[in-house]
């Protein structure tokens, strides 16, 4: 079986709502709005991954991926959604991040030196982040990343599960001297929580009678 989000709009939305942003959300943590002068190019994570993303890899992979589905005129965001999406597919995300902060000359450049991503990168809190996002690598996902009018969430279901005054610089500020993340408090535990559920779906009637 596959987690096929074209089938499944619950685990869209978390992906969507959820999942991605915050993600992002970590990775914006200090990214300055230009590289140098105010009058040079806009930064953005799609231009920094662009930048980082190595030819003969599987990122590269992804991201072209990314750039033959994606809509001409797509934003980032949508394009940084559907890379994500795609790491999963690909069993890479928990791999691509920890590439990502490897880059450290690109990162000093373009992100301010209290920036989550150098701060803490050799610290327990990012060991953590890789360590979650490391338990949804053997999950077998099947995505396709749509825009948000074509995809099968009803207007009635865009909106996040996590509260409404959750701020990621206020969990990251929260977690520095905490070793250990709380599983049931993870997006990452909800998509796992998602896989077992349709894993139980799939039992034949005739076995869930045996075991009752």
């Amino acid at each position: 079986y596959f987690l096929n989000n074209q089938t499944n709009p619950e685990l869209d939305r978390i992906l969507r709502f959820d999942f991605c942003p915050l993600l992002r959300a970590v990775l914006e943590d200090g990214l300055r709005q230009h590289s140098g002068s105010l009058f040079s190019r806009k930064v953005n994570l799609w231009r920094l991954i662009d930048l980082t993303t190595p030819l003969n890899s599987r990122f590269n992979e992804a991201k072209v991926k990314v750039q033959t589905d994606s809509s001409t005129n797509a934003d980032w965001i949508e394009k940084f959604n559907s890379f994500v999406y795609q790491l999963l597919n690909l069993h890479e995300l928990a791999g691509w991040l920890t590439h990502f902060v490897l880059h450290r000359t690109v990162l000093k450049t373009y992100y301010e030196s209290w920036a989550f991503l150098l701060v803490n990168s050799n610290k327990d809190i990012f060991e953590c982040l890789t360590n979650q996002l490391e338990k949804l690598s053997p999950l077998s996902f099947r995505l396709r990343y749509t825009s948000l009018s074509n995809s099968r969430i009803t207007l009635t279901n865009q909106s996040s599960i996590l509260p409404k005054k959750f701020h990621v610089r206020t969990w990251l500020r929260e977690r520095k001297t905490q070793v250990k993340i709380s599983p049931k408090d993870t997006i990452s535990s909800r998509v796992s929580t998602l896989s077992q559920r349709h894993k139980s779906n799939l039992v034949p009637v005739s076995n869930r009678h045996e075991k009752l």
